[in-house]
């Protein structure tokens, strides 16, 4: 019989499975170095939803599933995340969203 959970946490970059931890693993984030961080836990399989980071971007996605076949390991390679500062378009709309939620839920 198959045991189905969900389990939300935070994942540090020190974490490694234990023998209950699931180990399919649903992903939703931003950045290169947050995918890395989720290599070496041990997963069996990630299925990862690349989020768009700006305003310009936030509504585009695509989907990978690393598996044993086809792993984080050199997916990433010479890839790194934007250092730019992001730029919120002009407009009274924008600024109310960053006065509300900061510059980072704004972008």
């Amino acid at each position: 019989m198959i045991r189905l959970r969900r389990l939300d946490r935070r994942l540090l970059g020190s974490d490694r499975l234990e023998d209950d931890d699931p180990r399919l693993a649903l992903s939703g984030v931003d950045k290169i170095e947050a995918r890395r961080f989720m290599a070496p836990v041990g997963f069996d399989c990630i299925v990862d939803a690349g989020l768009g980071r700006t305003a310009g971007d936030f509504d585009r996605y695509r989907v990978t599933v690393f598996d044993h076949d086809h792993s984080f390991d050199g997916h990433f390679d010479g890839q790194q995340d934007d250092s730019g500062k992001d730029q919120l378009p002009d407009g009274e709309a924008y600024d109310r969203l960053e006065a509300q939620l900061g510059r980072c839920g704004a972008a």
